[in-house]
């Protein structure tokens, strides 16, 4: 299934109990949340998938799906990660960025010079971090996501301006 314009908010872990209900793991900033964006899409496209919270403890949740009353149905859905389309979500504020929107952009130096691909963006928990793939490579740069790296960021020219530390590049 192509998630181009969806945006993953979570992954069902397994089945929890022997009634349907499943342990999901929320990558929303309130975990809870998961819910409330209505009907998710799994990636191998099954659409419709409506959750309902029974408890919360960090970002994982035990959950009910409506229409799945069985513990093998529940398991069938393991390792699914689920998503919403990006148009359900409100346009961030000045100088927030919904990870979904940066995957994809071009990186490109002071000079405009391409540097690369915006891959992916990790968090280690020390701030974000920008994964940049290389023009013709599979090699990846991690730079720090920061206001000295980052210079700008346009998201409809899809380019984002990067100031690289000395020797990355």
């Amino acid at each position: 299934m192509n998630t181009s314009g969806l945006v993953c908010l979570g992954r069902i872990l397994g089945a929890h109990g022997v009634k349907g209900d499943v342990r999901v793991e929320s990558f929303c900033a309130d975990p809870a949340s998961l819910a409330s964006y209505g009907p998710l899409v799994t990636g191998n496209g099954c659409r419709g998938l409506v959750l309902g919270i029974r408890k919360s403890v960090g970002s994982r949740l035990v959950a009910t799906i409506a229409g799945i009353d069985t513990r093998e149905r529940a398991e069938a859905l393991k390792d699914a990660f689920l998503f919403v389309e990006r148009n359900r979500f409100p346009e961030p504020e000045t100088e927030e960025y919904y990870v979904a929107d940066l995957i994809g952009l071009e990186a490109v130096d002071t000079s405009m010079h391409e540097l690369g691909t915006v891959v992916a963006v990790q968090n280690y928990g020390a701030g974000d971090i920008l994964e940049v793939e290389k023009p013709s490579s599979t090699e990846t740069i991690l730079l720090p996501f920061t206001r000295d790296t980052v210079l700008s960021i346009d998201r409809c020219a899809g380019q984002i301006v990067i100031d690289p530390p000395d020797g990355v590049f």
